[in-house]
């Protein structure tokens, strides 16, 4: 028999061709779409089993701790339903520790879920009543909101939204809070109400668009309002009625699960499934329209990754899907971009399309900045339609290319989701309202395969427009660093997965640092995984924190350089600083930081610390948790110096903010000889055996030091 190649094969049995096993060898069976797993015996196996899962995975979380959250409600199985048996699950892929949950006894099937800022799941909605047993035939929604508490393993019980949410879609905006929409009401209706969570109150609040009048009543829609198979008004339909003159609640269309994306301008698109194109901006709470495109039932959306620049518009890659659900599947694949920051406009590029049409289809972006498409169905929700061979996409080429196969068909109710260590766990599938798949696969890209760069410490934080310094083996060899939000996926859609490019800015023998994000809208405040890059090889991912810099005001500021300097020196001018004399505007400010300019002279040896000591009696009243500076590192030049105060320090009239160093001889302070803030209140000082002169006997009320404090 002349030799096939394994890519000829699969396209040949994808077609509907059928040979027998025995004439190809490693393949175990032929199945449309399929392969078996033997396929790659002679090399690494990129699939291999995963752990069962405990009941139905629907919705899916990758914790800051790298565990997984997996959550199925009764996982569309009528008889759990009715029962009140709701399932959850903790998997850690690290030990394979795996035990279920204790579920509140709500059924969160069907609800959306976001990462929280603080590496909580916000799970809002789920099933208030099955199809089949409501009496007017449609699936109820749940107006229940929980956080996961991740350290806990808890489900916190929150404020219920105001009405039901069958699936809703829920997006983070810039400023942390949840943007929620869509889903079935309390009565089977769409919910065009726009909800705004906060996490820090734990609250939720409507938003109304003053640019309309549209009106929502509970229970209802333009066909009428809840009816029983009688045709008999259901109790409590219609409810109350929203919107109104200058407040109209959402607009019609938006549809089950709409595909939705914070874009890089602090906009919400909504792109994808539906036919209809919107945009929500939060700064005005305005919806707007944004064109019409082919509808995609089913089908996906993928925000490409984003490069840390302010002239970032975004891009967002839709595939797959049907016209209808019963429909052939489509393989088309286009990428929609803003047509300019301020625009409510896209530019639409058609690219390549993908090998084979699906529905009900996994997106996964890895590390490396491609994109995975897992699963799907060429038909409705048909097991022999089942597509399973996974494909990749390439951004920079904007291209496809056919990956080794699953063996587990991946349908409706099924997922796909990055680990920590760069591999991919894919979960679930329904069948039908009783039948569900509890058995997993675990995919290891081609990277995971040979040596891989190294992360060995990473800071567990960082601030917008700061940097990020990662320590790393071999960091000439390192060509680029993507951050990478922790994943959450439901329902063949993950709304906050997201990729940033960081730039890098400098290396060490064995360091890179990086910019961090720099805004919220390009990365909105959470737990997200930094990973090193030699070429398209990733690094297993760190945890980091971003998030925004505490409430930072300055409120001393004095420019730099001066033109006088404050000698430091053991026995002699032992401290100096600044003095707040009564009515100083420094008075009842909190001190979290102080910044001022230090320089050598000659070889200073000893330790620089900053204190705050009360003028009456010259005790420390306030210490900086900064570890003291050695005098020998000082540059011969000045360079600024940060002390840090936690908790914060309230100050008090007469209160002395001090640098001190120990040492004999050998460090300044940078000052001004003339007056640069509120006057002599607010004054330098010089110690000298605890006087308020400094050598000459001068009081310094004309003279400031410079640098910065912070609240």
């Amino acid at each position: 028999m002349p030799k096939v190649s394994r890519r000829e094969f699969l396209k040949f049995i994808a077609a509907g061709g059928i040979a027998a096993a025995a004439g190809f060898a490693g393949f175990s069976s032929i199945v449309p779409r399929n392969a078996s797993r033997q396929a790659t015996a002679q090399g690494p196996v990129p699939w291999t089993d995963g752990p069962d899962t405990i009941g139905h995975a629907v919705h899916v979380a990758l914790l800051p701790n790298g565990k997984v959250l997996y959550v199925g409600g009764s996982g569309w199985h009528r008889k759990e339903f009715q029962a009140g048996t709701f399932q959850a699950g903790i998997w850690d892929p690290v030990s394979g520790e795996h035990h279920a949950l204790s579920q509140p006894n709500k059924d969160l099937f069907c609800c959306g879920q976001v990462p929280l800022a603080n590496g909580n799941i916000l799970l809002a909605g789920g099933t208030l009543e099955y199809k089949s047993l409501a009496p007017n035939k449609k699936y109820w929604g749940l107006d229940a909101a929980y956080e996961f508490d991740y350290a806990t393993e808890t489900f916190v019980e929150r404020d219920s939204m105001a009405h039901g949410r069958w699936y809703p879609t829920l997006v983070e905006l810039e400023d942390g809070k949840i943007l929620t929409v869509e889903g079935f009401d309390e009565f089977g209706y769409h919910n065009l109400l726009t909800e705004i969570y906060d996490p820090e109150t734990a609250s939720w609040s409507i938003s109304y668009d003053p640019d309309t009048s549209r009106q929502y009543t509970v229970g209802c829609d333009s066909t009428g309002c809840a009816e029983d198979s009688n045709g008999n008004p259901i109790p409590g339909a219609p409810g109350p009625v929203y919107g109104g003159t200058n407040m109209g609640v959402a607009p019609g269309g938006l549809g089950l699960y709409p595909r939705m994306h914070l874009l890089p301008n602090g906009r919400v698109a909504v792109v994808g499934q539906g036919a209809t194109r919107r945009i929500w901006n939060p700064a005005t709470q305005k919806w707007h329209g944004a064109g019409t495109i082919a509808k995609r039932s089913y089908g996906t959306s993928v925000l490409l990754p984003l490069q840390n620049t302010t002239d970032e518009l975004g891009s967002i890659l839709v595939c797959g899907g049907s016209p209808t659900p019963n429909a052939g599947a489509l393989n088309s694949a286009q990428i929609f971009k803003p047509s300019s920051a301020a625009s409510f406009a896209f530019v639409e590029e058609s690219v390549t399309s993908m090998t084979y049409p699906r529905r009900y289809c996994n997106p996964v972006i890895l590390p490396n900045g491609k994109i995975i498409i897992f699963g799907g169905t060429a038909q409705a929700n048909l097991p022999e339609e089942a597509v399973f061979v996974p494909e990749m996409f390439d951004p920079d080429t904007k291209t496809w290319s056919e990956l080794d196969p699953h063996t587990i068909r991946r349908i409706y109710h099924s997922g796909a989701i990055l680990l920590q260590d760069g591999r991919v766990w894919t979960m679930g599938t329904s069948y039908s309202v009783i039948s569900y798949e509890t058995s997993t696969e675990i995919y290891s890209p081609s990277y995971c395969f040979g040596t891989r760069p190294e992360i060995t410490d990473a800071p567990s934080g960082a601030e917008y427009g700061g940097t990020i310094t990662i320590q790393t083996p071999n960091p000439a060899a390192v060509t680029e660093i993507s951050l990478l939000k922790v994943p959450t996926t439901t329902h063949h859609y993950n709304t906050d997965q997201r990729l940033i490019w960081l730039q890098i800015i400098s290396r060490t023998d064995s360091s890179v640092t990086v910019s961090a994000p720099i805004n919220s809208k390009l990365a909105p405040p959470g737990y997200y995984m930094i990973h090193v890059l030699e070429g398209d090889i990733p690094s297993e991912g760190a945890m980091i924190h971003v998030t925004f810099a505490p409430y930072n005001p300055i409120f001393y500021d004095v420019g730099t350089p001066g033109d006088f300097s404050i000698t430091l020196q053991s026995g002699k001018d032992i401290r100096g600083g600044v003095e707040a004399l009564s009515g100083s505007v420094l008075v009842g400010r909190q001190l979290k930081t102080w910044t001022v300019n230090l320089k050598r002279v000659s070889a200073p040896i000893g330790f620089i610390t900053a204190v705050v000591r009360r003028k009456s009696d010259d005790s420390v009243v306030a210490e900086s948790i900064t570890e003291p500076i050695p005098a020998s590192t000082l540059l011969a030049t000045y360079k600024p110096y940060t002390f840090t105060f936690d908790p914060p320090y309230n100050i008090q009239p007469n209160d002395r903010i001090l640098i001190e160093y120990d040492g004999q001889t050998g460090v300044r302070m940078d000052a001004w000889q003339a007056d640069k803030i509120d006057g002599s209140k607010t004054r330098a000082v010089r110690f000298k055996s605890g006087s308020l002169t400094y050598t000459g006997g001068t009081v310094m009320n004309d003279r400031d030091v410079s640098g910065t404090m912070s609240e």
